[in-house]
């Protein structure tokens, strides 16, 4: 970018006034060097680049190089050099005329930084000469600071008139956003889960925000999302190029556990439903010791606004037993009903309705049965901070809520839980190696019926110990894991341990008393999504093989 102020000319004009005899005579001694025409800059800082010396043979090629040296200070609307008959010998003149002191500045064009930061980043002071180089420097320094907040700028307008820096910006802004590659996925689908707009500030922050909101849809193989430049230098266009997983499944087959023999069970999903990012299911689970079903709907925009809904419905019997080894029966029976919506950049809130009738039938006749409703209402709320949304290795998740159960909403059960979950990833050994660490308490006053407890034990709390071992009214729970690349994206191992128990009175809580359990696993990545096999020991060095879906935590 050029930059024009008033009488900015850099005349380099040798003019030598010698006699006939000094023209004759080519090995003429330089016997003085002077400074003449400036006020504020000190002559010795203008000599400082000036090669011509006294007592050495005058050089006109040298004296020609000086001035274009004094030229490049940058502080100089003219230099000229002479030279004229001194002492026997020959005195160089350099003569300077000094731009003008800087006496204000005018910023346009600026809607990002306010006027005092960009003149900050300038480096110009007033009341100081005005040098080019300076300026062309502060310009460099506005352009990399929006560049480190990700933002991209040219300049339209740079000029310096009568003392004043005049400085207009053209922020680069969006033009157009192409979607590439989605068959069944609709582009509105797209765009609403992008943080930036047509005619918006273009931001490299916004746009990787978005990018990590379309790979937490798990809709696509691969997000791709590169900035194109038009022919309007102000403008951008930001291309998405996608990839799409499947988004459908069914499944149905014979399983067997130890708790609850074997049963068949069909399993039917899709994540995508029409392609225009619902989701809608159906689970059954019959025979042995179960017989579950459950259907269920989630809205990610509700009414084409940012707030999400959410309802199931769902009818449970399983048998279980208590960590006392007292057998039950369990039945369970009623459904959810949650609307969610973004707080702020991090944050995401929601609240979650349950309707639900349950009984327990126990084994021993000397125990009465338990039957009763539960109606509850949960506050919740999540900051979500990881560097990434599949494969973190820093930042992390922390989830606060407190679910209240009372005869006020109609049910026939009193109490109240609160809940924090946190979770923290760090970089490990080894590129592409992460550590995960969480920490899960729950505090539990009141009525609370058994099918309300916590439980512990299985593929998602203790590893190496059934599901349900552990069950009260109070719980802690500690999960680390090692995770490492066998195939990239593909495949992963991971190395674990975990460490939990719940107690019926909090003030029976003891880290002593923890339940513990270590082991290995790995990790499937599918276009269904991501698959679970683990295997865990627990105290006594019982192992016991474990399958889910999705991540641990």
């Amino acid at each position: 970018m050029r930059i024009k102020y008033k009488s900015v000319l850099v005349l380099i004009i040798l003019l030598f006034a010698f006699s006939t005899t000094v023209l004759a005579d080519e090995l003429e001694t330089i016997t003085g060097v002077t400074v003449q025409g400036n006020e504020h800059i000190p002559a010795k800082e203008i000599l400082s680049v000036v090669k011509v010396k006294a007592g050495e043979v005058f050089d006109p090629e040298v004296f020609k190089k000086d001035l274009e040296a004094i030229s490049k200070l940058g502080y100089f609307e003219e230099v000229r050099g002479f030279v004229k008959p001194h002492e026997g010998g020959l005195m160089a003149v350099f003569e300077v005329t000094e731009n003008p002191l800087i006496e204000g500045y005018e910023i346009t064009g600026n809607t990002v930084f306010k006027d005092p930061e960009i003149i900050s980043w300038l480096g110009l002071m007033e009341g100081q000469v005005f040098n080019i180089n300076d300026a062309r420097d502060g310009m460099n320094n506005v352009r990399n600071k929006y560049r480190e907040n990700g933002y991209f700028i040219n300049y339209k307008d740079v000029r310096f008139n009568d003392g004043i820096f005049y400085l207009t910006l053209n922020e680069a802004r969006l033009n157009d956003i192409i979607i590439k590659g989605n068959e069944k996925t609709k582009d509105y689908v797209i765009r609403r889960e992008l943080e930036i707009e047509e005619g918006d500030i273009v931001n490299v922050e916004k746009i990787r925000e978005g990018y990590f909101n379309l790979l937490k849809l798990n809709f696509f193989q691969e997000v791709k999302p590169n900035l194109k430049p038009t022919d309007d230098p102000g403008k951008l266009d930001l291309v998405i190029e996608v990839k799409e997983t499947k988004t459908g499944n069914a499944n149905f087959g014979v399983s067997h556990s130890t708790r609850d023999g074997w049963f068949g069970y069909v399993n039917v999903r899709e994540r995508n439903l029409l392609g225009k990012g619902q989701t809608l299911g159906f689970e059954l689970e019959y025979g042995g010791e179960v017989q579950n079903y459950s259907i269920y709907y989630y809205e990610p925009w509700l009414l084409g606004t940012p707030t999400s809904f959410g309802i199931s419905i769902y009818d449970k019997t399983s048998d279980d037993v208590t960590s006392e080894d007292k057998k039950y029966v369990e039945h369970r029976r009623g459904g959810n009903l949650s609307f969610g919506h973004d707080l702020n950049e991090d944050w995401y809130g929601q609240v979650k309705l349950k309707i639900e009738d349950s009984e327990i039938d126990w084994d021993d006749t000397n125990i009465p049965d338990e039957s009763g409703s539960t109606r509850s209402l949960t506050l919740m709320t999540r900051k979500d901070t990881r560097n990434h949304p599949l494969y973190p290795t820093s930042g992390g998740v922390n989830t606060v809520s407190v679910e209240y159960a009372g005869q006020a909403l109609g049910g026939d059960y009193n109490f109240t839980k609160y809940n924090l979950d946190v979770r923290r990833y760090f970089q490990g050994f080894k590129d592409k190696h992460a550590w995960a660490v969480k920490m899960e308490t729950g505090i539990g006053e009141g009525d609370i019926p058994v099918v309300e407890q916590y439980r512990l034990g299985g593929s998602n709390t203790l590893r190496g110990y059934d599901r349900g071992d552990f069950t009260g009214k109070n719980m802690l729970l500690f999960n680390v894991e090692y995770s490492f690349p066998i195939v990239e994206r593909k495949l992963d191992g991971v190395v674990f341990a975990d460490a939990g128990n719940t107690w019926d009175k909090l003030e029976n809580v003891d880290l002593t008393d923890l339940n513990y359990s270590t082991g290995l696993g790995v990790r499937l990545n599918t276009p269904l999504g991501k698959i679970r096999l683990d295997y865990g020991f627990d105290e006594d060095w019982n192992g016991k093989f474990h399958f889910s879906l999705g991540p641990t935590f």
